[in-house]
């Protein structure tokens, strides 16, 4: 029975939510109206602790999003004046994209978007109380009891319209709007466990712990000397002597209980090794391919620079060493 509970007790939990904000302005004359609509998951390490301090993580994903824009633009607009204009798009948090009207087969009207989403988490019964983190993103936590946790999410929208005909091209407005609170917010709690057997099962762990790093010792060091390599999120450092395919598979043999693997591609992304270095290109994954915080989606092979973070899918983070 006892074994039971711990396996309970160690499971991840995850909350997936849609929230969405809404904006009204005038820019220049031009009548605003947005509405942006974001598909996140909320994802914690662990559902219950141990003992005081134990670390949790908790990763922010965001999943789909959608910006639904309407414009009204005045009568003494040169080709568009007194029309009015609607769109919607799908817009992940931090992506680009525009949308091209033809008017009347003279002229284009290009709208572009952009929407930066924020995630506020306050925390009773762990430390930090409150962080906040861009999304994608995860934020640790030490718990010494009883937590709860709550999470608020924030968009900042930035939108613009622009009128190009005969080689030229007008900007109708270009603006960020006020950052906005997006609703539902996510609440869940992780419990503790302050058990004798919970406490000898910690120093179980302890031990077997501190034998497979002292086995893995010799190797880690063998496996980091010259050439390039990358540092795991257990310090562990994998050289590179090839083309090496980055795979859920390959971070699944490395990490098989990670709360967090289905958000990385099977075929996720490639490092590759040209003349000039070392270069990773992403492979089409859905949660995106990041090097120090850029999302590398369609840009092609970006060259790596000793000290390089690379992260996948906003969850698994590589340290690119040589």
């Amino acid at each position: 029975m006892r074994l039971v509970v711990l396996v309970v007790l160690f499971v991840a939990m995850g909350w997936g939510v849609t929230v969405s904000a809404s904006w009204q302005g005038s820019f220049s004359g031009v009548s605003v109206s947005l509405l942006y609509v974001a598909d996140v998951d909320v994802v914690s390490s662990k559902s219950g602790v141990w003992w005081p301090g134990e670390e949790v993580e908790v990763y922010y994903i965001a999943k789909n999003g959608r910006l639904d824009i309407a414009i009204s633009i005045p009568q003494n607009i040169p080709l568009v004046g007194g029309r009015h204009y609607s769109w919607s798009f799908e817009l992940r948090p931090g992506e680009v994209r525009s949308y091209d009207v033809s008017i009347g087969g003279l002229a284009t009207l290009r709208l572009y978007g952009k929407v930066d989403l924020r995630a506020v988490t306050q925390a009773a019964g762990a430390e930090p109380a409150t962080v906040t983190v861009f999304v994608p993103s995860r934020a640790k936590f030490k718990v010494y009891g009883t937590a709860t946790f709550t999470t608020t999410f924030y968009a900042v929208p930035t939108v613009g319209a622009e009128i190009r005909a005969f080689g030229l091209s007008y900007r109708l407005f270009e603006r960020q709007l006020g950052e906005a609170k997006m609703t539902p917010s996510v609440t869940f709690t992780v419990s503790s466990y302050f058990l004798y057997v919970a406490v000898l099962g910690a120093v179980v762990a302890a031990s077997l712990a501190a034998v497979y790093i002292y086995r893995r010792r010799p190797k880690q060091l063998q496996q980091s000397s010259g050439g390039a390599y990358l540092i795991l999120p257990n310090n562990l450092a994998v050289p590179l002597t090839g083309d090496a395919l980055l795979s859920r598979s390959w971070v699944a043999s490395i990490f098989p209980n990670a709360p967090w693997l289905n958000y990385i591609s099977e075929t996720h992304a490639v490092i590759r090794r040209r003349p000039d270095g070392w270069y990773i290109e992403d492979l089409g994954s859905q949660y995106g391919t990041y090097v120090n915080g850029r999302d590398i989606r369609g840009a092609g092979e970006v060259k790596l620079n000793p000290g390089d973070v690379i992260s996948l899918g906003g969850v698994f983070t590589l340290v690119f060493r040589v």
